[in-house]
C-alpha cells in the first residue's frame, strides 16, 4: 500500500503494508529516535508528533495515515521550540537516557504549546509518560523552565490556550 505523507516537513509518498506499525515504517526509514517499545504505546519511546499531537507510533497502522503530517525527533530537533525544551530540561537538571526522549520531550511540546501557564496539576494531568530517567518533579520544572526560556525568546506565550 502506497501513502502520501508529509514527512520531517517533506512530502512523500510511503510504502509498507497496511497493518505494519508507523513505528515500524519509521525505523526501516532509519529514523532511530523512533524506539519500538513492544507495540502497546505506554513506554512512548516511540512518540511521534501526528498531526501536531504527540501519539505512540508502535499501536498506529501505517494504513491510516494517508496525507498525515509526522514529525520525529531528529527534525524537531532542528527546532527553536526543540532548544527551549533543551535548555529547560537541562536548567532542571534533567539529563535524558536516550530511551525515552521522544516522549519526554514531545510530551512537554504538546504541553507547552496548550498551557500559557500550566499549573502542576495541568502538567501532570497531560504527562502520561513513564519517567525511567528521570523524576515527575524535574520534568514538572522542566517544562516550566522550557515555557520561560520561550517567553524570553519570543517575548510573549504564543498558541497557549489558558
Amino acid at each position: 500500500m502506497k501513502l502520501s505523507v508529509t514527512l520531517n516537513g517533506q512530502k512523500q509518498i510511503l510504502e509498507a503494508e497496511p497493518q505494519t506499525s508507523l513505528c515500524q515504517v519509521l525505523r526501516d526509514l532509519g529514523f532511530t529516535s523512533v524506539k519500538n517499545s513492544g507495540k502497546n504505546g505506554l513506554a512512548l519511546s516511540c512518540t511521534i508528533l501526528l498531526d501536531g499531537k504527540p501519539v505512540p507510533s508502535d499501536i498506529i497502522p501505517f494504513a491510516i495515515i494517508n496525507n498525515a503530517d509526522i514529525v520525529t525527533l531528529e527534525y524537531f530537533k532542528t527546532t527553536e521550540d526543540y532548544k527551549d525544551i533543551e535548555n529547560g530540561f537541562e536548567q532542571a537538571g534533567i539529563n535524558l537516557c536516550g530511551y525515552c526522549n521522544s516522549g519526554m520531550i514531545f510530551t512537554a511540546y504538546d504541553i507547552i504549546k496548550t498551557y500559557q501557564r500550566p499549573t502542576i496539576q495541568e502538567i501532570e494531568d497531560n504527562s502520561s509518560i513513564s519517567y525511567c530517567c528521570t523524576s515527575k518533579k524535574a520534568f514538572i520544572a522542566g517544562v516550566r523552565s522550557a515555557i520561560a526560556f520561550r517567553t524570553r525568546r519570543t517575548g510573549s506565550f504564543r498558541n497557549g490556550h489558558r
